[in-house]
């Protein structure tokens, strides 16, 4: 094992081949396992490192003279500090008829070493543009003679949480032990995706041209009580699965029926996975001769939507930076030295109404309304 490859999931595929001619069910049947986990490395001696008796639910279909079931999610360990790691299963088939099992397949998960290096890379280069147009952006909002209004604190924001995400923390695993690192990966990443809603849901009210006169938090309560409550729901589950598994890497909220209904809706559930699962399989055999192939796809994909919302946050935090001002002079020197300055604000439409109207507007306006006149006789 290599400290690059971050972390390991482990999935046991089983096939069942019936004791008898009878017809067996393998319906709301379950597998009792008692499994440990133990660690070493290469001066050391054996350590367990987590036991447990789980119970995994079976869903099997009959092929042929075999029943082969899904694949069972064994366990996962968020870092790979270890050089070497040893699996001792037992299972009990008691409440299983009529079966014995046939073969036991271990299937692991790891990051590559590769794909960590250039995502430790994408990080490092990243993280220190964001932290620089961030220190820009404000800045330009402090030479203000005027309070940021809400959409700069929020792009503000969001360059925040873009940099707290970007920080790559990732560089300690490889000389501490750190498992709570995908935990704390996916809290990183669900506060910048609930600051980038809240940014989308200000920055359409900001701009919509109606009456109404915004600029508040209060107004958006509603939009933003969803997107809070949404990303609640999300770190409660986390907590919930990966939380546990810092003390028992065997834990999985989708070991039972309850779980899968807690975590998602149990269809959409069932699709992704079993397609999953079925690419799994298909792949299975073929997986030595082409290892590389699809994990080129999937490491392409993670790269590109990183620094899509790298680039996305980066040109918001340039563009959006008010323009450059000189301090010591009066707010109305500024305009005249500056040209006219367009903000993105709110226009009072009642003021606007009010307004005093030159003569060659009242000339334009009665030569529209004759044109109208003539259009409608």
């Amino acid at each position: 094992m290599s400290r690059w490859f971050q972390y390991m999931v482990g999935v046991i595929h089983i096939d069942w081949k019936p004791t008898t001619g009878k017809q067996a069910s393998l319906s709301n049947s379950e597998l009792a396992l008692n499994v440990k986990l133990g660690y070493r490395d290469e001066r050391t001696n054996w350590t367990v490192m987590a036991q447990s008796t789980e119970k995994r639910s079976l869903d099997c279909v009959k092929e042929k003279d075999y029943y082969e079931c899904d694949i069972i999610p064994l366990y996962e360990i968020g870092s790979v500090h270890h050089d070497f790691y040893l699996l001792n299963l037992m299972y009990n088939t008691t409440k299983v008829r009529d079966l014995q099992i046939d073969s036991i397949y271990l299937h692991v998960i790891l990051q590559t070493g590769g794909f960590t290096r250039v995502w430790l890379s994408l990080k490092t280069v990243t993280f220190p543009l964001i932290i620089g147009l961030v220190i820009f952006f404000w800045n330009r909002i402090r030479k203000l003679s005027r309070s940021a209004n809400l959409l700069e604190k929020i792009i503000f924001g969001m360059g925040l949480t873009l940099a707290f995400l970007d920080c790559p923390i990732e560089w300690l695993t490889l000389g501490m032990k750190i498992p709570f690192m995908l935990l704390l990966n996916d809290i990183r990443q669900g506060i910048f995706y609930c600051a980038l809603l809240s940014f989308w849901i200000v920055f359409c009210g900001e701009h919509m041209m109606d009456k109404v006169i915004r600029n508040r938090v209060s107004v958006y309560w509603k939009e933003l009580t969803a997107v809070g409550i949404g990303s609640l729901c999300l770190f409660i589950f986390e907590i919930c699965e990966r939380g546990v598994q810092l003390t028992n890497p065997f834990f999985t909220i989708w070991a039972d029926n309850i779980g899968k209904r807690v975590a998602v809706k149990e269809g959409n559930w069932k699709w992704g996975t079993g397609s999953w699962h079925a690419s799994e399989d298909d792949d299975s055999e073929n997986l030595d001769l082409d290892e590389t192939q699809p994990l080129e796809y999937t490491s392409a994909f993670f790269t590109g939507v990183f620094c899509m919302w790298n680039i996305y946050a980066g040109s918001l935090l340039f563009l959006y930076a008010p323009s450059k001002k000189n301090p010591n002079l009066p707010e109305d020197e500024q305009s005249d030295e500056r040209g006219e300055e367009i903000e993105f604000s709110q226009i009072n439409s009642e003021a606007v109404a009010l307004a005093p109207r030159s003569r060659e507007n009242d000339g334009q306006n009665s030569f529209l309304s004759t044109l109208q006149k003539s259009a409608m006789d």
